[in-house]
């Protein structure tokens, strides 16, 4: 399985059976049964005294030009370690050898690792009333110059792409914001978006993943690494079209209790139909109006 990157020691306890310049397969000594020597005997002796519980295989990452290992991903089976290794030169390495910054390079694996590992209960949709959400809500606010009365929808952890570096952190949206926050090398790193801004929303593919470009007539923002691009895209045009249609009618006539109701896990995978149905009904009212 994919684990969050973290930094380890190299020890003769384990040996590379596959390697390329930025990642290693290797293989615990000692707990495969073809191979012997001392070292493997010691460590399966170690093991089995200390009744250590170690995974078999594990997949680590080191830049050509440091002396730091990250441990990526570790696995019980052969069979499972190397599907995670044909996806790692498959759709890390074309990138990375384009790559030539040594932190680059680190930055970039560490936040495309993440996006891979299992995501905490946390980042799922929250009900509004849940302790979770309400945190999310006072660090909204905390986070960013909008309105104290303004309403959060939902939030989504992603990374923003500036340059060819990700910055992974959180996408909060509102009812009338697009927000995202980053804590990157030591800087805070904000974005804030007005919907009404938005010139346009595209879904695209960006180093090897689904992405989703914001424009407006100044910039352009790109986000990557949702763990449910479709929810999210669907949930900013419904925002999208909701402000641009708040913006039209100038009469003060769209309530937002009206088109966005309380998000439970139960409700949550109807939030986004709801949202359609009622903007949709709004726009033929306002036609045959």
């Amino acid at each position: 399985m994919w684990v969050k990157p973290s930094e380890i020691l190299v020890t003769a306890f384990w040996s590379t059976d596959q390697a390329n310049p930025y990642f290693a397969l290797q293989r615990r000594r000692g707990q495969d049964k073809e191979r012997s020597g001392f070292t493997s005997l010691l460590v399966a002796t170690l093991d089995s005294v200390f009744e250590t519980k170690t995974n078999r295989y594990r997949i680590i990452h080191q830049r050509p030009d440091s002396e730091v290992y990250y441990l990526v991903a570790e696995a019980d089976t052969k069979l499972e370690i190397e599907q995670h290794w044909k996806w790692i030169e498959e759709n890390l390495m074309p990138t990375l050898g384009t790559m030539d910054k040594g932190v680059d390079i680190r930055d970039y694996v560490i936040c495309k690792i993440k996006s891979l590992c299992p995501q905490p209960d946390e980042e799922e949709i929250e009900d509004f009333e849940s302790e979770k959400f309400k945190n999310a809500f006072k660090k909204f606010h905390t986070l960013f110059s909008v309105p104290l009365d303004e309403k959060l929808v939902t939030y989504y952890s992603c990374s923003y792409w500036k340059g060819r570096v990700p910055r992974q952190g959180s996408m909060y949206l509102s009812v009338n914001y697009l927000c995202f926050y980053s804590y990157f090398l030591g800087k805070d790193f904000t974005i804030i978006l007005k919907f009404t801004d938005i010139t346009s929303l595209e879904r695209l593919q960006l180093y090897l993943s689904e992405a989703i470009r914001v424009s407006t007539r100044i910039n352009v923002y790109e986000f990557t690494m949702f763990r449910h691009t479709d929810e999210t895209f669907q949930m900013l045009q419904q925002l999208a079209n909701f402000a641009a249609k708040k913006l039209l009618s100038n009469q003060g006539a769209f309530k937002e209790e009206d088109f966005f109701p309380t998000v439970t896990k139960k409700t949550a995978p109807k939030v986004i139909s709801q949202l359609k149905r009622d903007l949709d009904a709004k726009s033929r009212s306002e036609i045959y109006r």
